[in-house]
């Protein structure tokens, strides 16, 4: 998997005020030799929001295998998450071109949910017929099916 595309939310992509208000995470897969993945969190979605996307992504580390990394430095994210409308159609979230959109107004659990599908997207997985990758998904918790992908795609160890 090489480095995914980075698109920011539309509205000060670029801006200093968007830069300041990013929670910036470096992926990197020690084993595997992959380049680190940068993940970034739009501050407006608050705190317990922002607490579950790094859960999310910790547990895809810990699926994974992988080690994370917090970075203190200014970087250009690889993958934003953001609370803006999905592009499908009646979705709670969508992947595309770097930007994992999650449906705004979500509760707190349907909003974990959603983050953790779509940070699987963003690592190349595909959906799965149980777990956290099903189309449907109202889980966390991660699936034989979910570790299979993961294995497949090349992201798991």
């Amino acid at each position: 998997m090489g480095r995914l595309a980075c698109r920011g939310p539309s509205e000060g992509r670029t801006g200093s005020r968007v830069r300041r208000a990013l929670v910036v995470l470096a992926l990197a897969c020690l084993s595997c030799g992959r380049s680190p993945l940068l993940l970034g969190i739009d501050h407006r979605m608050g705190d317990d929001r922002e607490g579950v996307v790094e859960g999310a992504a910790f547990a895809w580390n810990d699926l994974a295998g992988w080690t994370w990394f917090r970075s203190a430095e200014d970087g250009t994210p690889d993958v934003w998450v953001t609370e803006r409308i999905p592009r499908a159609p009646g979705a709670n979230g969508s992947y595309y071109d770097g930007e994992a959109r999650i449906r705004p107004g979500l509760p707190l659990d349907q909003f974990a949910y959603a983050v953790r599908h779509e940070l699987g997207h963003a690592l190349g997985l595909k959906h799965t017929a149980a777990g956290v990758m099903r189309k449907d998904t109202a889980t966390a918790e991660f699936s034989p099916d979910d570790r299979e992908e993961c294995r497949r795609e090349g992201v798991c160890e």
